[in-house]
């Protein structure tokens, strides 16, 4: 089970600390959690971490109405086209820069390893109009279910869908219709572990 401080696991739902063949840059090893989002995590322990809380994984369907608060929007924050480091956490792939912080940025970033996410209730101006964080950058984000079929080129088990982009995400994939997708591969994954993390929903 992954525990609330640390999401340390004895079992294979969370990636282990330093885990040289994920090669993903962990945030566990910084500030002791308190101030990064979890990320690192399979699919099962996501799902056992919102149980744990009381709630669930979004549908992709849930995860867009709240990004969206029903709108006919593109990005969470309504249709500006995003502005780099100012609205999200995502990388430049003109420039090869990944967000440091708000307003500011690693310049000729030459793999997404060399950043990591930023701290949670950051990127003010990315907000919802219900005041949700980053829907869009810093860590894309599961839903529930499995949605799609693997790609023949991957060896894949199952496929999940991903949410909202993450710090190494080009700037198309923050849109509130963006999807990427993640294959339940150890190592053979089309979006490195170090960029999913959760976002639990309740149900009254």
């Amino acid at each position: 089970k992954c525990s609330l401080s640390s999401f340390i696991s004895d079992d294979s739902d969370c990636i282990p600390l330093n885990d040289i063949n994920n090669g993903a840059t962990d945030a566990r090893l910084e500030d002791e959690r308190n101030t990064k989002p979890v990320n690192c995590i399979k699919y099962q322990g996501a799902q056992e971490f919102c149980q744990w809380l009381g709630g669930r994984l979004p549908t992709e369907h849930e995860w867009e109405y709240a990004a969206s608060g029903g709108q006919d929007i593109i990005y969470p924050w309504g249709n500006e086209e995003p502005e780099f480091c100012i609205h999200a956490s995502y990388a430049d792939p003109l420039e090869q820069s990944c967000c440091k912080g708000v307003g500011e940025y690693f310049s000729k970033v030459t793999s997404e390893y060399d950043s990591q996410p930023g701290d949670v209730n950051t990127y003010e101006a990315g907000q919802t109009a219900s005041g949700i964080y980053q829907m869009a950058g810093t860590l894309a984000e599961y839903t529930e279910g499995v949605n799609i079929a693997p790609p023949e080129e991957y060896c894949c088990r199952e496929t999940y869908i991903l949410k909202g982009g993450s710090f190494a995400s080009f700037p198309e994939y923050l849109a509130i219709r963006s999807r990427e997708v993640l294959c339940d591969c150890h190592y053979m994954t089309t979006i490195p572990y170090s960029r999913v993390g959760i976002r639990c929903i309740f149900d009254k």
